[in-house]
């Protein structure tokens, strides 16, 4: 699934394009409402289109609406453009990222241990295969 990523001050926001088609703009309307005067009240739109080859997945178009201050990815003025991960969309003031994750699948969690040195923690394997093979065997004598 892909995502706008917005860092302002110390909060990041993720808003993700989980539609067709996605609306950014500054009335409320919008999927994506920005509050910044320079920012059109349709400013632009996000489009899935569904690859040919599924191997790579969806792909990811920007196309500005015709704004008042234009839409830049990657510093430049664009009017349609295919999204590439980590472009940078800049709207007004506003400034996105443009981030496509993988499906992935997480190993366990890891476990921090606080060690007998002051100041210094390990990790130890959550619920690991390992350990619950040791776990059931016995030491001979």
């Amino acid at each position: 699934m892909a995502y706008l990523i917005n860092k302002k001050g110390g909060t990041t926001i993720q808003f993700p394009i989980d539609k067709p088609k996605v609306t950014l703009g500054r009335h409320k309307d919008n999927d994506i409402c920005i509050d910044d005067t320079l920012v059109s009240k349709a400013h632009l739109v996000i489009e899935t289109v569904e690859s040919e080859d599924s191997v790579n997945g969806p792909e990811y178009f920007i196309e500005d609406l015709n704004s008042t201050n234009h839409t830049y990815v990657n510093n430049r003025k664009i009017t349609r453009k295919k999204l590439l991960n980590n472009d940078m969309i800049r709207v007004g003031v506003t400034i996105f990222v443009f981030v496509e994750y993988e499906e992935e699948d997480y190993e366990s969690t890891a476990i921090i241990k606080k060690s007998w040195i002051p100041g210094v923690y390990y990790t130890k394997e959550k619920d690991s295969q390992k350990n619950k093979e040791n776990s059931g065997r016995k030491k001979k004598k």
